[in-house]
């Protein structure tokens, strides 16, 4: 009948740990970032009361009609 449908949405950040985002059951804003090789924005590693965070910076102006935009890793 209906094929069970599975969608990942995960990403791996290239820093100084061995990080794994995945927002596939919830997330913050960082799920709407977007892969490009042109990226507009940078993650950088933070620790937050001993808990590994990720902020997102611009690395420009970015305007409200385009998408946040992080390098691609493999």
């Amino acid at each position: 009948m209906f094929a069970r449908v599975t969608r990942s949405v995960t990403s791996t950040f290239e820093g100084g740990s061995n990080i794994l985002i995945d927002a596939q059951l919830y997330g913050n804003e960082g799920r709407f970032v977007n892969h490009s090789c042109h990226p507009n924005c940078t993650f950088f590693e933070c620790n937050w009361t001993n808990t590994t965070r990720l902020r997102i910076f611009a690395d420009c102006d970015i305007p409200s009609s385009h998408s946040t935009t992080s390098p691609r890793t493999n």
